[in-house]
């Protein structure tokens, strides 16, 4: 879906509230990525395969290109991906 718009922004907040959450105090100073791949598929309800997706481009890209990956996603009205996870 193309141009969703104003909901956008308190989607993101609420996701990026959810995993902080879900993480705790250690943030930025994980160094088991295996133990945040865990906490994903055990409290946010990701498959095995999703949680290690999703962990490994956070690792890999960091914030700064995922963001812009996100508008561009968001702007070509991409939802779930080639992946279909």
């Amino acid at each position: 879906m193309v141009g969703r718009g104003v909901g956008e922004e308190a989607e993101l907040s609420g996701l990026v509230a959810e995993y902080r959450s879900v993480m705790g105090e250690r943030g930025a100073a994980v160094e088991e990525w295996d133990e945040v791949e865990a906490r994903l598929a055990e409290r946010c309800e990701w498959s095995a395969e999703g949680s290690w997706h999703l962990a490994g481009l956070a690792r890999r890209y960091g914030a700064f290109v995922l963001r812009n990956a996100l508008a561009l996603a968001i702007a070509m009205g991409v939802e779930d991906g080639e992946l279909g996870l």
